[in-house]
């Protein structure tokens, strides 16, 4: 994890466990946990973002690394409305077998690593 000022670089490392170079689809999505002043209906995740990535042989690790913002943790609510909403927030990355989550506090600015 890597804070900067506009923006929170998270990474994960694959690593490929086959013989063969393949591609990998890496998505990242942020679940609320706990929220101060939640709206009626809160998702239960929300997609960031994801990449496709090429791994390399077996054993090869790779970085898949994202960049978020404080605004990419706003939901929508029942009126479609986008806020902000202040409480605690996992970010998820997920392959479609195994997934990393990493806690997050009150917004990105409080991920340590």
């Amino acid at each position: 994890v890597s804070i900067g000022p506009n923006a929170t670089t998270v990474c994960v490392t694959i690593t490929n466990t086959g013989a063969a170079t393949s591609a990998a689809v890496i998505t990242l999505f942020a679940v609320p946990i706990k929220l101060v002043a939640p709206p009626p209906l809160v998702p239960n995740r929300k997609l960031l973002d994801f990449v496709k990535k090429v791994v390399p042989g077996a054993g090869v690790p790779t970085d898949v690394c994202f960049s978020v913002v404080d605004t990419d943790l706003a939901l929508v609510d029942e009126a479609g409305t986008t806020s902000a909403y202040a409480g605690e927030y996992t970010l998820v990355f997920f392959d479609g077998l195994s997934k990393v989550t990493v806690p997050v506090g009150d917004g990105l600015s409080d991920l340590v690593s």
